[in-house]
């Protein structure tokens, strides 16, 4: 069973609509596929300045971003979306919704906690193939 958390950081962004079944199932999903990932999740939805600032700090990287994640040992996780980037850019991804590319971003985000990475073409191949076989069980939920 997972423990999550949702919080929205500030007025007028807009919520994470998923259902905490859904979150539980992702988990299970992921599980069987062989990836490890925390017990506790926390997820907090940002503005862009937020998002952007954090991306700064942690990966000295000075832009917005669409989702950051961070692991705090093998019980802990937490991701940070920021919902109006996610607006932006979901046709790019093929996602057919705000709804379908926030689900995306959680997806991949605990893809990271589970220790998948995109530096490399090969692990980007990889984390594509994953991403697109967990979204696709995921649309069963």
């Amino acid at each position: 069973m997972v423990s999550l958390t949702v919080a929205l950081e500030k007025k007028g962004i807009p919520p994470l609509a998923l259902k905490s079944s859904w979150y539980q199932r992702l988990a299970n999903l992921t599980r069987k596929a062989g990836y490890t990932l925390p017990i506790v999740l926390s997820i907090a939805l940002v503005d862009d300045p937020t998002i952007r600032r954090i991306n700064k700090q942690t990966r000295r990287v000075d832009r917005v971003t669409d989702v950051l994640s961070f692991s705090y040992g093998l019980d802990e996780g937490e991701l940070i979306i920021a919902p109006n980037q996610a607006r932006r850019q979901y046709a790019s991804f093929k996602s057919k919704s705000l709804k379908d590319e926030l689900k995306r971003l959680v997806i991949h985000g605990y893809l990271h906690l589970a220790g998948l990475d995109h530096k490399k073409l090969a692990e980007r191949r990889i984390m594509e193939q994953v991403t697109r076989t967990l979204l696709l069980a995921a649309k069963k939920i």
